[in-house]
């Protein structure tokens, strides 16, 4: 546990502004959607910023363990370059999860109260985080699930 956090900071640290403009969100609000507020902690940007890119980095392991042959039955997994690179690829999924709800956490501790009880009464249910860092609130259809979609809303 305490690697993990060591690294959090320390990655979280390395987090330029230039980083947090090239990987700002950049949905555009929708028509349905309300925005609430607009992110302007720098930490909870940085945040939404290394979730992002573990995302990532999870998804282009992935994209190569595929293209490589993995299918060998014989072989040592401690050695085997694909089933290091599924490891690294799973590890980075897995550094992104606590990300993900920290920033949703952080993000939901900005608001108002009064944006709080509108995003947790019956009409709207969806929080997201669009273009130039606007914080939106949206009607869920009831057969939606409140799982994180592309992390760019719960």
């Amino acid at each position: 546990m305490l690697g993990y956090l060591q690294w959090q900071q320390k990655a979280l640290e390395e987090i330029t502004r230039a980083e947090i403009e090239a990987e700002a969100p950049k949905q555009k609000i929708g028509e349905e959607e309300q925005v609430i507020d607009v992110v302007t902690d720098l930490e909870v940007k940085k945040i939404y910023v290394l979730a992002s890119k573990e995302i990532k980095n999870s998804n282009h392991i992935l994209e190569r363990f595929r293209a490589e042959d993995c299918d060998k039955k014989d072989h040592d997994a401690t050695t085997c370059s694909c089933c290091i690179s599924f490891r690294h690829a799973m590890m980075s999924r897995e550094k992104s999860r606590p990300l993900i709800s920290l920033f949703w956490v952080c993000l939901k501790d900005t608001l108002s109260p009064k944006d709080l009880t509108t995003l947790y009464n019956d009409e709207y249910n969806g929080l997201g985080i669009r273009k130039d860092w606007k914080v939106v609130i949206f009607k869920k259809k009831q057969e939606e699930s409140r799982i994180i979609i592309g992390f760019m809303e719960i």
